[in-house]
């Protein structure tokens, strides 16, 4: 300062005033001006639409919201803010909708690498966005779950394959003991299926965690296929008193379900006699389909099917000769009710079709002959 303050000395013709100015009032008077400079350049800027528009085209979200948050410490009566921050909150919520249908697309194709990456780097873009943190979250259980499987079914196929050849390296092995490639088979045999009756004890054990216990005892009893040890001996006991649990509830959830298609059935056998009281042959029927679908081959089922045709006969046969006693009597209004009737309980039979007829143009001939008198 005091060599700017001597050069300016030196040179009266750039600042007459400062020659003469003692030398404690010039440097207060540029103490002065650089406060005043350094003031000025610590006043925030406001962040104008164009510059916030720049940083979402660049999807700077968290750099855009930072400017509008340090420019509303400020100035929070600014009416520009809240428009602003509403437009970087639009251009986030297009960007997540983008990022999770683009992500979406990805991952139904398989292409879980790629899906990986695309949440990865919106992540970083927008690192507090929920839908992005959840539906990233979502993912990598559902791709670490679906990895597991994979080796899980791998691991299956494997030890199922070691007990389908099993009898064979033991038959080698015993024919020749002492062959070089025997024995290494044996010894191979021994400890992959040492090695993948463990692996079966781990997944038995995931298993029963998530109470998937038929998949749990599945897993203990391959497990002791592959290694029958006391390793494997007490989770196969516990695959043995699973099975026996299972199966002891299917029996009795099968003696439930049969007892309420008993009851069931009860109640449409007497549905169905109320039906054949009334001749209700059609809705007789349909009770009877319904009947059969629960036991086809009960003898109460068969019985009322044997009655429902044996009624529907009787009333179709006196139908038809109700219509041709008034069709000869003259009465056609009244045939052509009894064969309609029976035509209901018989909607396929042609010589109903041509009856009914035949005995409506002989009623019209007959009303023409009544207005002709």
């Amino acid at each position: 300062m005091a060599k700017f303050i001597d050069r300016l000395r030196l040179c009266p013709q750039a600042n007459p005033i400062l020659p003469t100015m003692p030398s404690i009032k010039l440097l207060a008077l540029i103490c002065c001006l650089g406060l005043t400079a350094c003031a000025s350049l610590s006043i925030p800027k406001q962040p104008s639409d164009d510059y916030i528009a720049g940083l979402l085209a660049e999807n700077q979200f968290d750099t855009a919201l930072k400017a509008v948050d340090h420019w509303q410490d400020n100035y929070p009566n600014d009416l520009e803010l809240p428009k602003q921050r509403k437009h970087i909150t639009q251009a986030i919520s297009r960007f997540e909708y983008t990022t999770l249908a683009t992500a979406q697309q990805l991952d139904n194709k398989g292409q879980w690498q790629e899906a990986k990456s695309v949440y990865e780097s919106a992540l970083e873009k927008v690192p507090s966005s929920p839908a992005l943190q959840n539906a990233y979250s979502e993912f990598s259980v559902r791709h670490l779950t679906y990895l597991n499987g994979l080796k899980e079914d791998l691991d299956v196929a494997q030890a199922r394959h070691w007990l389908n050849i099993s009898a064979d390296i033991k038959a080698l092995y015993q024919a020749a003991p002492n062959d070089p490639e025997a024995r290494a088979w044996q010894e191979k045999s021994h400890e992959e299926r040492e090695r993948l009756a463990r692996r079966m004890v781990n997944y038995g054990l995931a298993h029963e965690e998530k109470e998937h216990f038929g998949t749990a005892a599945l897993r203990y009893d391959l497990a002791y296929q592959l290694d029958p040890g006391e390793f494997t001996k007490p989770y196969h006991e516990r695959a043995v008193k699973t099975f026996a649990q299972r199966k002891a509830k299917q029996k009795k959830r099968a003696r439930e379900d049969q007892k309420r298609q008993r009851s069931k059935l009860s109640l449409l056998i007497e549905e169905f006699d109320q039906h054949l009281a009334q001749r209700e042959f059609r809705l007789a029927r349909k009770t009877l389909r319904a009947m059969e679908v629960i036991d086809a081959k009960s003898p109460e089922v068969l019985k009322r099917r044997d009655q429902l045709d044996q009624q529907r006969s009787i009333a179709l046969n006196q139908a038809i000769q109700d219509g041709k006693n008034f069709y000869t009597k003259g009465e056609f209004d009244n045939a052509i009710d009894a064969w309609q009737r029976a035509l209901r309980l018989d909607p396929d039979n042609k010589e109903l079709k041509e009856n009914i007829q035949r005995a409506e143009k002989f009623r019209e001939n007959l009303q023409r002959l009544k207005q002709g008198s």
